[in-house]
């Protein structure tokens, strides 16, 4: 997820992978089902660095877990546990009979950015290509 909503350069807004849009939708939707807002209690956990990139200030990790904290923040939703930052991403249960979380960091190899775009390109250029005749067989098991 982004941290708040953009517009791509066609002018779309992908709502659904904007931190705003959602945190506003769950909070309305615990509402929704009778909590109340007063009672709420936070407990985030993410922002690892899991790409490798040069752009330090524009690091995904870093915006999603400083708007996290400034949503609760403005939300006036207290933050009792949290798991920020750092080169893992994490592995989270949580037991919503009692509010227990549990995170384990987990060891990444981090990726370079240019790896994964020299993949997306070439994944992009498969999706254009036509399928053979062949390819339009379906087999049923």
């Amino acid at each position: 997820m982004l941290p708040d909503m953009g517009r791509s350069k066609h002018g779309d807004v992908d709502s659904m992978l904007s931190g705003d849009f959602a945190m506003e939708a769950l909070l309305n939707a615990l509402l929704g089902k009778g909590a109340k807002k007063a009672r709420l209690q936070a407990k985030a956990f993410g922002g690892g660095t899991i790409i490798d990139t040069d752009a330090g200030s524009l690091s995904i990790g870093l915006r999603n877990a400083n708007f996290a904290k400034d949503w609760l923040v403005r939300e006036g939703i207290p933050l009792r546990s949290s798991d920020f930052l750092g080169p893992w991403s994490r592995k989270i249960i949580f037991l919503p009979f009692n509010g227990e979380a549990f995170c384990k960091r987990l060891v990444t190899n981090m990726v370079n950015a240019e790896v994964i775009a020299r993949e997306e390109r070439a994944y992009a250029e498969m999706l254009l290509q036509k399928p053979k005749a062949a390819d339009h067989k379906i087999e049923l098991f």
